[in-house]
């Protein structure tokens, strides 16, 4: 039987990688948590909470839509969210270059192929259909005991900060993502709205291949995934009002990269036509970026 009074997540891309140990987590703090993705979930999970599944293509909106309703319909409400759902396509091309620059080539007759965008559409789009729809339930529910409506967190990466040569769709969508972050945060934040993301560096998903995980590996550059579930753990406690942040998470290090200051007076004086500048830097901040620290949360 559900647990009436037990807070919900829902989580995207929850039947495996970062998704599927956020899901691990959150059942063992007591959650209730819906898993919406495409394929189903393992079985066995241990946990305080109640686990169901719902098949959803985060790229179809009506589908997150109706996870959503579901999550409600048994639970109530929802509290926290992760938009975890991603692919890549680098892995899939057989020397490991980047799918978009290879695909533009002419063939023999002087003809072209659309490229595959297919990246996008679930690493972006599928972030922002979920993003829609949790922003849509959470004005539709009161705030709970802590005071907050909701807590968003997406999956930004590494190449929502830095350059991404070897997959450039894979870097504009996560792009994309640090972009809705920080621009949706302010307008958010007073309805107790809270968007923030994780921008995890190299994590083993099913996303990779055996063969690049065995070489990072040997390197020292794998982030375990507590360090991820540390930075997300960061995001959701319920008494964090953090919105509008990307905490980087690299082997055992998490820091908030906040927003570039403007460049000069002309910039902010400029800037400012569009939005108050004191609100943007109050609710997101701007400075360099701050280490959390090693171990920050407890338990």
């Amino acid at each position: 039987m559900p647990s009436p009074t037990a807070r919900v997540a829902l989580i995207t891309g929850g039947s495996s990688g970062i998704g599927s140990s956020l899901v691990t987590h959150f059942l063992s703090k007591g959650y209730n948590v819906l898993i919406a993705d495409l394929s189903p979930p393992p079985t066995g999970r241990a946990g305080g909470g109640e686990q169901l599944f719902a098949r959803t293509d985060v790229t179809n909106h009506g589908e997150m839509v109706q996870a959503f309703r579901t999550a409600k319909e048994r639970w109530g409400r929802v509290d926290v969210v992760g938009g975890i759902a991603g692919i890549s396509q680098v892995f899939t091309d057989p020397e490991g270059k980047d799918p978009f620059l290879r695909s533009a080539q002419l063939d023999s007759e002087g003809d072209l192929d659309a490229p595959n965008f297919k990246v996008v559409q679930v690493n972006l789009m599928g972030v922002l259909n979920t993003v829609h729809v949790a922003v849509a339930f959470a004005r539709a529910q009161d705030p709970a005991e802590d005071g907050a409506r909701m807590r968003i967190v997406v999956a930004g990466s590494s190449a929502s900060i830095y350059p991404f040569p070897n997959e450039s769709l894979y870097g504009a969508a996560k792009h994309g993502v640090l972009g809705l972050v920080r621009s949706l945060a302010v307008t958010l934040h007073p309805q107790q709205i809270y968007l923030n993301a994780i921008a995890p560096s190299l994590v083993e998903t099913g996303i990779g291949n055996p063969e690049a995980f065995t070489a990072i590996k040997a390197a020292n550059c794998l982030t375990p995934m507590e360090t991820i579930v540390r930075a997300v753990e960061v995001l959701t406690a319920p008494d964090s009002s953090l919105t509008g942040q990307i905490i980087e998470c690299c082997l055992d290090h998490l820091s908030f990269r906040r927003p570039p200051r403007l460049m000069n007076k002309d910039e902010e004086r400029c800037m400012g036509m569009i939005w108050p500048l004191e609100e943007i830097e109050k609710v997101l901040g701007v400075e360099e970026s701050e280490e959390v620290g090693v171990g920050v949360v407890e338990g």
